[in-house]
């Protein structure tokens, strides 16, 4: 028997050698494409694929469903049909990777092979998954699939509540007009309202009384559209509303500042150039830093003015137009006064009326409850020219009366005069 062998290399004698392990092992070597009714049960086939250029392990299971893995020209380890590990760990190319029951659909846990996972339960970056909802582990915020609802705080007391379903945003306590906040497709409801920007309305209902509390200014204003820093060179951008000229006065108040800038620059609008500080409050590059939505209120130039409405300010209530000469922060000028008018046009004690005009310049009208006067500086007819018609009441020239009638007396107004003052006729 050895001598017939001596014909045989050694590497033939390998191969045999290595073929009748492998078939005692329960492997079978093959060059055909298996399938399953070549593959037997309980024996491994091992197949050559030299045109794919990999080599194919194929099994069948008791269920006669043939299953393989492949190891290609890359280095790669492929498997073909089911894997199972336990009863519940399953993978395949059909479905992906499910654990937990026997089929993909059922499974509590799964990935498929979009990359797409299903989990009933179970922790996520310090998540709580259940089956309809992703929670924080205190609870504090809910997402809740089955009521298409979003809670923001702890349930136990008060919290937010974001609700798609019934498209609102409220605090758990709200009850309409009682307590509580509530934003819907209709109406906000809020207890106070603090706008540090504009408010924006086409209609105000009437039959409700309605507060304004501190002062209320009519003027050219806008809103900031960038924060401004504390620089004496920081510049000043609004959104746009109005349009700001070189030499205009502007003011930025708030609770605890109040500052006034000039216009210097219009060429970037809506971004200005200006000069701050006017009423010289603050350090050199020490001004306030406004945010961006607070309001900016235009003085207009020297000149120019405001309408201004106080029922909080010192000898309220009363409604101004006031004018200034360049600098408002140190000298307003009171154009006409409507309410108490204490501390204006002469009084120094509360008293309501109406003053129009200058004091300063002794040019005014005024009339008060308290005096029940009309003070007047000047009073003339529409076709008053002196010496010739009409009539003239003044301070500081007394009275013209030209031709005319009084009493129903056709008389020369001067020759009256003459008579008055030398008791002649």
């Amino acid at each position: 028997m050895i001598d017939q062998l001596d014909h045989v290399t050694d590497a033939h004698l390998e191969k045999i050698l290595t073929h009748i392990h492998r078939e005692a092992m329960g492997h079978v070597f093959t060059s055909v494409l298996p399938t399953s009714t070549t593959v037997p049960i309980g024996k491994t086939v091992i197949y050559d694929d030299a045109t794919l250029n990999e080599i194919r392990v194929y099994l069948k299971t008791a269920e006669n469903n043939l299953i393989y893995y492949r190891l290609n020209a890359s280095g790669e380890v492929v498997v073909d049909g089911e894997i199972n590990i336990g009863s519940y760990f399953k993978a395949d190319d059909t479905h992906g990777m499910w654990l937990g029951a026997s089929d993909f659909a059922s499974a509590p846990f799964s990935v498929n092979l979009s990359g797409s996972i299903k989990a009933t339960s179970g922790t996520i970056g310090g998540w709580d998954i259940t089956a309809s909802t992703i929670e924080s582990p205190s609870d504090n915020i809910v997402l809740n699939d089955a009521t298409s609802e979003i809670t923001v705080g702890p349930t136990a007391g008060t919290h937010i509540q974001i609700d798609g379903a019934n498209v609102h945003i409220r605090s758990s306590d709200y009850s309409a007009g009682v307590s509580g906040w509530n934003i819907d497709t209709s109406i906000a409801e809020f207890n106070n309202i603090r706008a540090r920007g504009k408010i924006i309305a086409s209609c105000f209902e009437k039959d409700t009384i309605s507060s304004v509390g501190g002062n209320f200014m009519v003027s050219d204003s806008d809103i900031l559209d960038a924060d401004m820093t504390a620089a004496d060179a920081s510049t000043l951008t609004i959104v746009g509303d109005t349009t700001f000229a070189v030499g205009d006065i502007l003011r930025i108040k708030d609770g605890t500042n109040d500052e006034w800038l000039t216009v210097t620059n219009i060429g970037s609008a809506p971004t200005y150039t200006v000069t701050r500080d006017g009423g010289s409050d603050y350090d050199a590059d020490d001004n306030p830093t406004w945010q961006k939505g607070t309001a900016v209120v235009n003085y207009g130039a020297s000149g120019e003015g405001v309408i201004f409405m106080t029922a909080s300010e010192a000898n309220a209530p009363y409604m101004s137009i006031i004018t200034h000469a360049g600098a408002p922060w140190t000298t307003l000028n009171t154009r006409l006064r409507l309410g108490n008018l204490n501390g204006s046009y002469g009084l120094s004690s509360d008293s309501y009326g109406i003053g129009i005009g200058d004091y300063d310049s002794n040019v005014y009208l005024r009339y008060d409850t308290t005096n029940n006067k009309l003070i007047v500086s000047e009073i003339e007819s529409p076709d008053y020219v002196a010496d010739t018609t009409g009539y003239k009441l003044s301070s500081s020239s007394g009275l013209e009366i030209n031709t005319g009638t009084i009493k129903g007396t056709e008389v020369d107004a001067r020759i009256l005069f003459f008579a008055l003052a030398f008791g002649e006729a």
